[in-house]
């Protein structure tokens, strides 16, 4: 899911100079966020919280940026960023 969300934000058709190193990380990290929430991220036990955020960051280490970088533009990664859930990532940054 977090791949059709990284492609969805990928095939935006806006134009605009690259974002920061420090944008797109921080977009990997909101995007992390989301799939866990929409995974019953936020429901978990206390217990398995520490496990939880270790595969998060697993995640957004392999992840990468260079998408991010090179393929993006800085509206894209704001649009991204702003998005509230998995299903608002859909609606309001897939436009074409």
């Amino acid at each position: 899911m977090l791949r059709a969300s990284l492609l969805s934000l990928l095939l935006l058709a806006a134009c605009g100079k690259s974002p920061s190193k420090g944008d797109c990380e921080k977009l990997i990290e909101h995007l992390v966020e989301l799939e866990a929430a929409a995974a019953g991220g936020g429901a978990m036990p206390a217990d398995q919280k520490g496990e939880l955020d270790q595969q998060k960051k697993k995640v957004q280490s392999s992840v990468g940026l260079d998408f991010c970088l090179k393929d993006m533009s800085v509206d894209q990664v704001e649009c991204g960023l702003k998005a509230r859930s998995l299903e608002e990532l859909d609606k309001s940054c897939n436009k074409s």
